[in-house]
């Protein structure tokens, strides 16, 4: 169980792998990260040589830094406005509907 905010930060989304090419990215903070590592990226910015991808070694890294993913999307240059505007407005009652769920949920 999710908010609409998160379902919907979700939809921007698509699986990704680790490739040489990122060895060359990010200050080259991902030394450790074996090639062909699975993740997600923004599916807006895929196609671009600064396409944000997310990598986590585990599952707390992910849980304690999902917030990255919502706040790259929002700030996305290739991402539509109507996507952002989107976002914002779920944004709203996310915290209401978070709420509602059943705790652990979130």
């Amino acid at each position: 169980l999710v908010t609409d905010y998160f379902y919907y930060v979700a939809l921007q989304l698509t699986v990704c792998r680790f490739t040489e090419e990122d060895t060359k990215t990010r200050g080259g903070k991902r030394k450790d990260v074996q090639l062909g590592y699975g993740g997600l990226q923004c599916s807006h910015c895929a196609s671009t040589p600064s396409a944000r991808k997310f990598l986590w070694s585990n599952v707390d890294r992910l849980a304690n830094s999902f917030a990255e993913i919502p706040a790259h999307v929002l700030k996305c240059k290739t991402c539509p406005p109507e996507v952002t505007e989107a976002l914002l407005a779920l944004k709203v009652r996310h915290t209401e509907q978070m709420a509602l769920l059943p705790r652990g949920s979130q």
